[in-house]
């Protein structure tokens, strides 16, 4: 067998090309997914293949009832994903979402609720500062992970 001479099959005006290996095939796939599209939703980095409701359930203070209304209001797909918006479509979901309490603003919120029952010393504030459940539940032998855990720090 004669050994292949690209010059003459560049002169035949045919152009070859050798087969890429399965090692640089997995290479070029591993660099699409690693450097994917990218969407910024309120400063947030998305990849493109995620759900557009599992991205705003990803924000603090927004559960699976909010994003369905948010979806809905915007006549968004249950399904869609987050590539698959316009651009114009993600404005204005970064812009809903800049007038709704979610993230650090939530935050400090319920933090100042706790801190309020703390100070008014009622009975669900006592609970918080001693770290025991607040809403309840048994204490006898279901908590001690969370007696542990959760235990403040207490001067007395």
């Amino acid at each position: 067998m004669q050994p292949h001479c690209p010059l003459k099959v560049a002169a035949l005006g045919i152009h070859y090309f050798p087969a890429p290996t399965l090692r640089a095939t997995l290479m070029i796939s591993k660099l699409n997914t690693n450097f994917g599209l990218q969407v910024f939703i309120l400063g947030v980095n998305f990849s493109e293949q995620k759900l557009v409701k599992k991205a705003l359930q990803s924000f603090y203070a927004l559960g699976p009832t909010t994003s369905e209304r948010i979806l809905a209001k915007y006549s968004i797909h249950p399904l869609a994903k987050v590539g698959s918006l316009a651009p114009r479509t993600v404005t204005a979901l970064t812009a809903e979402l800049s007038t709704m309490t979610i993230e650090t603003d939530a935050r400090k919120i319920i933090r100042e609720n706790i801190g309020r029952l703390k100070d008014m010393g009622s009975y669900r504030g006592r609970r918080h500062a001693m770290g025991l459940p607040t809403r309840g539940q048994r204490t006898r032998t279901q908590i001690e992970t969370a007696k542990k855990l959760n235990r403040a720090k207490r001067s007395f």
